[in-house]
C-alpha cells in the first residue's frame, strides 16, 4: 500500500530472534479471511514488527485454501505522520518504488478501452501519474497516508485523502478499471471493500489486484526475500491462488482470472466474461517515454528528478541506448555535485564513508538513495561505449562501497533494497570477470572474497558462471595452483549433469586437463572427456579433444590389459568405451576392441556385436576368421534372447543380421528351434516354421529335440486350423 509504515525504528527483540523466525506455535481455531472456512490452523513462523515493538506475531495458515493470517495484528494507522516520513518518502521516490511492478498490471486490460482508473491505496500515485501521462486515462486515487498527500501535490493528482468506504465512494461516479497494487493484504477482512468495488464497476468495468503469494514463503530463502512478502506489522493476510479466487467470487465477481508468479499473485475480476490472454509485459517504449518526459518535467524538483533520471538512465543502459545514457549520466552528475558534492564522473574519488550510527534520516541528507544502481550502470556504460576497463572498475568498486556504506542504516530501519544488494553483488562479479584475462590471481582473490559474503539467489547464478570462467581459464592454461582450489566444488556440481550447456564446456574441459596433466589420473580425465564429448554440444575444440580422448582411452585400456588381462579390464571398461566407439577404429585399438567384445558377449551381446564389427575392420588372416565366427555366434545369441523374451521387434532386427537361410542351416540346433518359434509366432507362417522345427527335432541335443517336438504339435494345429473344409489354404 505504501512504504511509510515500515520506517519506525529498531526492535531489540527482532535483533535477537530475527524479523522472521521459523517457529511452530500451538494451533488455533480461526476463520480464514480468504475462504471463510473456520478451521484449526497451525503456524510455522512468527515475525517481529517495527510498528509494534517488543511483540511477535504468528502466521496461521488455512488447511483448506492455504492462505495465511496474523490474527493478533492490528493494521497500522496509515494517516498518522511519522518522524521518518521525509526520509522514507525520499527513499520511495528515488529507489523504493518499483515502476515495472506497479505499471505492468495496467497493461493487462486486453486492449479494452479504459477512460477512468480508480486506484485504492495508491500511495504516492506513480501508477495514476503513468496512466494519465502515457495511457491517457483519467486517474482517481484513494489513500489517507501522508505519502499520498505529498504525491497528490507533487504530481498534481486527484487523490482523496481517505479510505474507500460506503460514504467516500459516493465521490466516484464510475470507473472502468479499479486497481489495488499490494492492497488487499493490508486488510483483515476483504469482503466489504471487494463488495463495494464489485457494485461500482457494474457490468463493464474490471478490478485488478496484486498481492504477495504465500507459496513464496520458504525456509531456504533469504531473510530479505521474505521481508518484502511479509512486510512485518503491515501485511495482515497472505493469499494463496485459491484463497484470492474464493474471496473475489464471494464478493460477487462472476469471472476471476489469477496469474501466479513466484512472489506475487495478479487477479483480474469482472462481472462480464474476461478475454483470456497471456501476461502482458510493460511496454518498454512507453516506459522510456514516460521516464524521459518526467525527467525533463521535474528538472527543478531535486528528489523527483533523481528518481526519474536514475530510472531512465538504467533503462537506457539496459536497452543499449548508450549515447543518450551518457547525457543523462552527465545531468545526474551535475545535479548530485550541487546537492551532495558527489562527482559521478570520477567514481574512484567518491567519498562514501558514513558513520556507524547513520540512520535513514541522516543518509537522506547526504546521499541519493539510488546511488548504487546509477554507479553500477555507469560501469556497464563505460564497458560498452569506450571499453574503458579502468573507468568501469572504478564504477564497480564505487558501487560496492556505496552499498556497504548505506546498507546498515537501511537494515536497521527494516528497509530491504534488494536491487542495490543484487547490483553490488553483480559489481563484484564484474570485477572478477575483468581480472580473468590480465591477472588470473587477482580474479581468484576477488572470487574467494565474494564467496565469504552473503550473495542473493539471482547473484548465485552469476557467481557460479564466473567461478567456472576463472577455473576454466586456469586449468586450460596449466595454472594448476589457481585451478586446484576451485576444482572440487565445480566437479561436484557438474559430475551428475546430463544436459551439458555451452557455458559449462570450458570448465569440463578444464577438469579433464587437470586430471590428465596435473594429477596423471587417466580414469578421472576420461570420465570428464566422456561427459564432454558424448553429452555436450560441439565446439571448435571438439576435434582436438576427441583426438586426446581416444589417445588417452587407448593408453588407459592397454595399460590395464597388459597389467591384468581381460578380467582386470572388465570393471573399468566403462571408462574407455565412449572413446573407442567414436569415429573410425585405429590399428592399436584391435586388442582392446576384442577384449570389450568378450566382456560384453554374455551381458550385453548387442554391444559385443559392435565391438567385434569394429575389430574385424582392423584384423587380417586367421584373426579375422576367428572374429567373424565370434561375431556370428554373438548375433545368434542376440536373436535367441529376443525370441526367448518374446520381443518381436528385437527378434526382427536381430534375425535380419543373421545372414542367408543357407548359412543358417549350418547353425546350432538351438538356432533352428528359435527360427521355428519366431516364424510361427511373429511371422505366423506355420508351414515354414515346421521346416525349421523338424530340423531341430532331428538333432542330437535331447533338450532342443524335445522342445522342438512340443512346438511342432502347436504348429500342426495352427496349420490345420488354417485349412478350409475343401482343403484350400485360407
Amino acid at each position: 500500500m505504501n512504504f511509510l509504515e515500515q520506517i519506525t525504528g529498531f526492535d531489540p527483540i527482532a535483533r535477537k530472534r530475527g524479523w522472521v523466525r521459523w517457529h511452530k506455535a500451538r494451533p488455533q481455531t480461526l476463520t480464514c479471511p480468504a475462504c471463510h472456512k473456520t478451521r484449526s490452523m497451525s503456524s510455522r513462523l512468527d515475525v517481529a514488527s517495527p510498528i509494534h515493538r517488543f511483540h511477535r506475531f504468528q502466521l496461521f495458515e488455512c488447511p483448506d485454501c492455504q492462505s495465511g493470517q496474523f490474527p493478533t495484528l492490528q493494521a497500522p494507522v496509515y494517516e498518522a505522520e511519522q518522524p521518518t516520513n521525509f526520509a522514507a518518502r525520499k527513499y520511495y521516490i528515488e529507489q523504493g518504488a518499483g515502476f515495472e511492478a506497479m505499471f505492468e498490471p495496467l497493461f493487462q486490460t486486453n486492449q479494452q478501452p479504459v477512460k477512468t482508473l480508480l486506484e485504492v491505496g495508491c500511495g504516492y500515485g506513480f501508477s495514476l501519474h503513468f496512466a494519465r501521462e502515457v495511457l491517457g486515462w483519467k486517474p482517481i486515487g484513494f489513500d489517507p497516508s501522508s505519502l499520498a498527500r505529498h504525491g497528490a501535490n507533487d504530481l498534481n493528482l486527484e487523490i482523496y485523502p481517505q479510505y474507500l468506504n460506503e460514504e467516500t465512494i459516493q465521490q466516484v461516479e464510475t470507473a472502468d478499471l479499479v486497481y489495488g497494487s499490494e492492497l488487499i493484504e493490508h486488510i483483515a477482512d476483504p469482503d466489504p471493500l471487494l463488495s463495494l468495488i464489485h457494485d461500482l464497476i457494474d457490468t463493464k468495468g474490471r478490478l485488478i489486484l496484486t498481492t504477495p503469494n504465500i507459496t513464496a514463503l520458504d525456509p531456504t530463502r533469504s531473510l530479505d526475500a521474505h521481508l518484502s512478502l511479509i512486510s512485518p506489522g503491515s501485511h495482515l493476510v497472505l493469499y494463496s491462488e485459491d484463497g484470492l479466487r474464493q474471496a473475489l467470487s464471494r464478493a460477487g465477481f462472476a469471472h476471476v482470472h489469477v496469474q501466479v508468479h513466484q512472489n506475487s499473485l495478479l487477479a483480474i475480476a469482472s462481472n462480464a466474461p474476461l478475454a483470456q490472454s497471456a501476461d502482458q509485459p510493460v511496454d518498454r517504449k512507453k516506459l522510456s517515454q514516460y521516464l524521459r518526459t518526467q525527467t525533463e518535467q521535474f528538472s527543478e524538483h531535486a528528489i523527483l528528478f533523481s528518481g526519474f533520471a536514475g530510472r531512465w538512465f538504467k533503462e537506457l543502459v539496459n536497452t543499449g541506448t548508450y549515447a543518450q545514457a551518457g547525457l543523462v549520466l552527465d545531468q545526474l552528475a551535475t545535479h548530485w555535485q550541487e546537492q551532495y558534492g558527489l562527482d559521478l564522473r570520477v567514481p574512484a574519488q567518491l567519498d562514501l564513508q558514513l558513520g556507524p550510527d547513520e540512520t535513514i534520516k541522516s543518509i537522506a541528507a547526504k546521499l541519493p538513495f539510488n546511488l548504487v544502481p546509477v554507479l553500477y550502470h555507469g560501469g556497464v556504460l563505460a564497458l560498452n561505449t569506450d571499453q574503458d576497463v579502468q573507468l568501469a572498475e572504478a564504477y564497480f568498486h564505487a558501487t560496492i562501497r556505496a552499498s556497504k556504506a548505506m546498507h546498515p542504516a537501511l537494515h536497521r530501519s527494516n528497509v530491504v533494497d534488494l536491487e542495490s544488494r543484487k547490483l553490488a553483488g553483480l559489481a563484484q562479479i564484474q570485477l572478477i570477470e575483468l581480472a580473468v584475462a590480465p591477472d588470473l590471481s587477482l580474479a581468484l582473490q576477488r572470487l574467494q572474497q565474494l564467496e565469504t559474503e552473503p550473495v542473493s539467489g539471482e547473484d548465485q547464478i552469476a557467481l557460479w558462471q564466473v567461478k567456472m570462467q576463472v577455473f576454466a581459464q586456469a586449468a586450460n592454461t596449466g595454472q594448476w595452483k589457481i585451478a586446484q582450489p576451485l576444482a572440487e566444488p565445480i566437479a561436484q556440481k557438474l559430475r551428475n549433469h546430463t544436459n551439458i550447456k555451452i557455458s559449462e564446456t570450458a570448465a569440463i574441459t578444464g577438469l579433464a586437463m587437470l586430471a590428465l596433466n596435473h594429477h596423471q589420473d587417466r580414469k578421472d580425465g576420461l570420465f570428464w572427456l566422456d561427459k564432454l564429448l558424448i553429452g555436450a554440444p560441439e565446439t571448435t575444440d571438439t576435434p582436438n579433444l576427441t583426438k586426446i580422448w581416444k589417445e588417452q582411452a587407448r593408453a588407459h585400456g592397454t595399460e590395464i590389459l597388459v597389467d591384468g588381462g581381460r578380467e582386470a579390464l572388465r570393471p573399468l571398461a566403462g571408462e574407455i568405451r565412449g572413446a573407442l566407439a567414436h569415429g573410425n577404429p585405429q590399428k592399436p585399438d584391435l586388442d582392446l576392441l576384442v577384449a570389450l567384445g568378450h566382456i560384453d558377449q554374455h551381458t550385453d551381446p548387442a554391444s559385443a556385436i559392435m565391438w567385434f564389427e569394429r575389430a574385424i575392420q582392423l584384423a587380417k588372416g586367421e584373426t579375422k576368421t576367428v572374429l567373424g565366427q565370434l561375431l556370428a555366434d554373438t548375433k545368434i545369441q542376440v536373436f535367441l534372447v529376443a525370441v526367448a523374451d518374446g520381443n518381436p521387434d528385437q527378434a526382427a532386427d536381430s534375425r535380419a543380421l543373421l545372414g542367408s537361410e543357407v548359412s543358417l542351416r549350418q547353425g546350432p540346433p538351438a538356432l533352428w528351434l528359435a527360427l521355428g518359434l519366431d516364424t510361427l509366432n511373429r511371422l505366423e507362417q506355420a508351414d515354414t516354421a515346421l521346416l525349421w522345427l523338424r530340423k531341430a527335432a532331428d538333432c542330437d541335443d535331447d533338450l532342443v529335440c524335445n522342445d522342438a517336438k512340443d512346438v511342432m504339435v502347436i504348429a500342426k494345429q495352427r496349420q490345420t486350423s488354417l485349412q478350409k473344409p475343401n482343403g484350400a489354404t485360407r
